[in-house]
Formats: structure tokens, C-alpha cells, sequence
């Protein structure tokens, strides 16, 4: 800085304490957030009867970035797509909101500068970030509250999945991001691609500066799949403003319910039984993924038509958990073995208080085969999953294998003599299905000797394994 603008710099300053000198009450003032105090290292001044505060303080405190420029004396800050900008000296601030119109307001009292710290008024700076803002005579304190929740700042796009997840599982059809240092394509990532429970996602982001550090602030406007509205339905019982589609999906849940589930059965049971119901009224649309109808990415594909891919299942399945009164979410993100990874979507849910994950669509797996279930993602445990399915986020965990398929029905194998007995109990009962999860031993070694006496004289017996849950299915036909 040149000699002579230090000077009149200086000048300034000491206009502006001789000022603040005369001004200001002796008595000092309190500042509480939220009902805590805040902490000043420079104290509140009332200057002709406004208070002022040291603005990085109490910005923070109010959840907000604040920004400092030397070279233009001013400050800003940014909180949950608001931001102001005060001048030193001057009384015009500026209030606005990302992306929308900017107001001009005109201050009673300009910033300042005391000891080397920046004051601020603080009603206008908490009102202009959308805080409410009280003052109590007779304790010489400022009241803020905050009304707002500013928005998560996230480093990585699977910080931003996350966030977004969350956000999705609340069904809230506008919320925000911020986010530092993500690359363009992170940026602007398709909603619908990841979550496919959402129909229409509109994108907007603004590019920021605080504390030197850049920020890029993201909105987000969500239409979900109509699965979002019934479950609202089924949880009020409120059906005006339902579709025609939604309605008749709305009255399906219902009907499956009322009739497959009755108040005797435990919460497993009711699980089983939803479960069985959705596999064996549902085939898999196997066509291209450009040319897979609306309907099948959604509970009215699954339930109505009969035909759906992964959303459709887990939608589904989470709209007759909430119909039989069991707690149910879905689950986002990838699935696949042997480098074919896809995005998908799956279940968790809450069985006698323990989290339990399920992927009906993976359940469904013998489309020529329309009668048979198999079991080997119902009921799993976090660590079981994750051998071929990788959420974006996990909320919760899913640690008890207590209500696990295989170990609720006693179907583990450790030795041959394990699935002799498992498979010989199986035939005398008449099953058609058996099935067998090894534990410390490789479904491979299986050996089918002992039920060739079955096989001379009886129907032709099938076989088909899952390697990364060493799972074993024994078909008879």
C-alpha cells in the first residue's frame, strides 16, 4: 500500500475510534446464540443505539462462510444460499440470495473498525441470514435464533451422495449442498442415474469464495416416483390428490397386505411372506436399459403390470413394509461381480429392533422358473452384503444375522455331514427348493453321492450356486 494511503488509513481509524469513544455505552453487552453465548475477542459496541459485533465471530457462530477483502475493505458472508456484503464506512449493504434478485438495504450505522477487528451490526447481519434477532434491555443482550439449517459442506462425491441420500430418504423436494473443490462432472452428476426413485432432479450451482477458499453451492429440485406419494398415503391414509395410477397401486399394497398378513404373524413372518409375494408376482424386464418402460422403475410396474427392474422391486417392497407396519428404507448405490458393476437400488429393514438388509430383485433370479424364491439376500448383514453390493451412504448397520434366511432356518453347513442332513430333512418334507449356505466350507465340495438312490427314481434334480455367499440352491423339478 502506498505511504499516503497508510496514512489516511491510519487517519481513519483514529476518526473512527474518536467517534466510538464518544458513542458507545460503557456497559457491556452479550451476545447469545441459540442460547449460547458467543465469545469476542473485540467486545460488542452500541453505537447511537445499534449494536455492533466483530463479524467473523459472530457469523460463525451462526453457521455462515465469511469472507474479508483487504483490498475493497469488505466483508461477506454466506449461509444456506443467502450472503450479505458490508463496506467499511459505507451504510448500504448488500442482501441476496444465490441465483435470485439483490437488495440494497440502508443501515443506521456503518461498519467499522475497533482494535484491529471489523464490528458489524448485528441485527442486520442475523436478519439478512435469515436469523430472528431480540434485544433485552435489561440484561444488554442480543437474542439470535437461527430458523435455518445451512447447508452440509462436503469434499467428495461420496460425501455428496451421501448428503444427497439423506435428502432423498426424507423425500424433501428442495435442499442444498456446498461443496469444496469438486470437478465440474461431480458438480453436476444426474440425480436420476444414482437414485432411482427420482423421476425429474433440476440442478443449480453458484461458485463462491470464503476464507480464501472456494466453494461451489449447489440447490437441488426433486419429483420423486410416484412411490413417494402413496407411502405418504399409506402412512396418513389421506388419498386425495393421488393419480389414477398411484391410487391403484395405493389400494394393490393394501389388498397384498390384508390378505397375506395376519396379526399373529411376527415381523419376520410378515417379511417372508411380502417378500415371497413380490418374487412370485413380478418377472424382471430385461429389456435395454434405453428402451425399459417408466412404469417398470416403478411399484405400479411391479404390482399392477407384473414386470419391473430394481426400483420397481425395492419401491414395492418398501410400500408393503410400511402397509404391515415395519420399518423399511431404500437403499442407493451399486451392485455386480466379475467387473459388471451397475447402479442399483435395495431394502433395509428393521426386524424385532435389529437393522437387516434385502434385495428382492436379486431374489428373483430363475425367470423360467416363475415358482421358485430363493433367499440369498434376505435378511443379510452389512459385511454379508457388501461381497457384491456397495451403498452411497450407510445410515445405518446392519450387524445382527439373527433373522438371516440361513440362520433363522438352520441351513448352515460346515462338513458333508451338514448337508446330508439339511437335504434329507428337505426331501423327506417334500420341498422343492433346499438350500445350503457354507461356513467354513466350500459349497464346491459338496458332494451328491448319498442321494443317488433319490435321483434313480425321482424327478431330475438342478443345482445352482452363489460363490460370493457360498450358497448352494438345490431344485427339484
Amino acid at each position: 500500500m502506498p505511504r499516503g494511503k497508510i496514512t489516511a488509513f491510519f487517519v481513519s481509524l483514529v476518526l473512527i475510534s474518536l467517534l466510538s469513544v464518544h458513542s458507545y455505552a460503557a456497559d457491556e453487552i452479550y451476545v447469545l446464540m441459540n442460547g449460547e453465548p458467543i465469545v469476542f475477542d473485540v467486545q460488542p459496541q452500541n453505537i447511537d443505539g445499534r449494536v455492533l459485533v466483530p463479524f467473523r465471530a459472530v457469523g460463525e457462530a451462526i453457521g455462515a462462510k465469511v469472507e474479508w477483502s483487504e483490498d475493497t475493505q469488505s466483508v461477506w458472508m454466506y449461509s444456506g444460499g443467502q450472503y450479505i456484503g458490508l463496506t467499511i464506512g459505507e451504510k448500504t449493504i448488500r442482501i441476496g440470495k444465490m441465483g435470485g434478485p439483490e437488495i440494497p438495504v440502508v443501515l443506521d450505522v456503518a461498519p467499522l473498525i475497533i482494535d484491529g477487528r471489523t464490528l458489524v451490526p448485528v441485527r442486520a447481519v442475523s436478519e439478512g441470514l435469515r436469523c430472528d434477532v431480540q434485544w433485552d434491555s435489561d440484561s444488554k443482550t442480543v437474542l439470535i435464533t437461527s430458523n435455518q439449517y445451512g447447508a452440509r459442506t462436503v469434499e467428495s462425491k461420496e460425501e455428496l451422495l451421501a448428503v444427497i441420500e439423506e435428502n432423498i430418504t426424507e423425500q424433501r423436494s428442495n435442499f442444498s449442498v456446498d461443496t469444496i473443490n469438486l470437478t465440474d462432472e461431480t458438480i453436476g452428476l444426474n440425480i436420476c442415474d444414482y437414485f432411482l426413485n427420482v423421476q425429474e432432479a433440476g440442478t443449480k450451482w453458484w461458485n463462491y469464495t470464503a476464507a480464501g477458499q472456494k466453494y461451489t453451492y449447489i440447490q437441488y429440485e426433486i419429483k420423486y416416483s410416484m412411490y413417494a406419494n402413496v407411502g405418504k398415503a399409506i402412512k396418513t391414509g389421506e388419498t386425495r390428490g393421488l393419480t389414477q395410477k398411484e391410487l391403484e397401486i395405493y389400494q394393490r399394497v393394501n389388498q397384498i397386505v390384508s390378505e397375506y398378513v395376519t396379526p399373529d404373524m411376527s415381523e419376520y413372518e410378515k417379511e417372508l411372506v411380502l417378500h415371497d409375494y413380490l418374487v412370485l408376482n413380478t418377472v424382471y424386464d430385461t429389456s435395454q436399459p434405453d428402451e425399459i418402460p417408466w412404469d417398470s422403475h416403478t411399484p405400479y410396474g411391479a404390482l399392477i403390470k407384473g414386470l419391473a427392474v430394481c426400483n420397481g422391486y425395492s419401491d414395492s417392497f418398501k410400500l408393503l413394509m410400511d402397509a404391515a407396519g415395519i420399518e423399511c428404507e431404500i437403499v442407493y448405490g451399486e451392485a455386480g461381480a466379475d467387473g459388471e458393476i451397475v447402479k442399483h437400488a435395495w431394502n433395509r429393514v428393521k426386524i424385532d429392533g435389529d437393522y437387516y438388509l434385502v434385495d428382492v430383485t436379486w431374489d428373483d433370479a430363475f425367470p423360467d422358473m416363475p415358482e421358485v424364491v430363493i433367499y440369498d439376500y434376505f435378511n443379510l448383514t452389512d459385511e454379508m452384503m457388501s461381497v457384491d453390493h456397495i451403498p452411497y451412504a450407510i445410515e445405518r448397520e446392519s450387524v445382527s444375522d439373527r433373522y438371516n434366511y440361513f440362520v433363522y432356518n438352520d441351513l448352515l453347513i460346515s462338513d458333508q455331514s451338514a448337508v446330508n442332513r439339511i437335504v434329507r430333512s428337505g426331501l423327506q418334507r417334500g420341498d422343492k427348493t433346499i438350500f445350503l449356505r457354507g461356513v467354513n466350507f466350500d459349497i464346491s465340495r459338496i458332494s451328491f453321492e448319498a442321494f443317488g438312490e433319490y435321483l434313480k427314481t425321482n424327478a431330475e434334480l438342478k443345482y445352482s450356486v452363489n460363490p460370493r455367499l457360498n450358497i448352494m440352491r438345490i431344485i427339484l423339478m
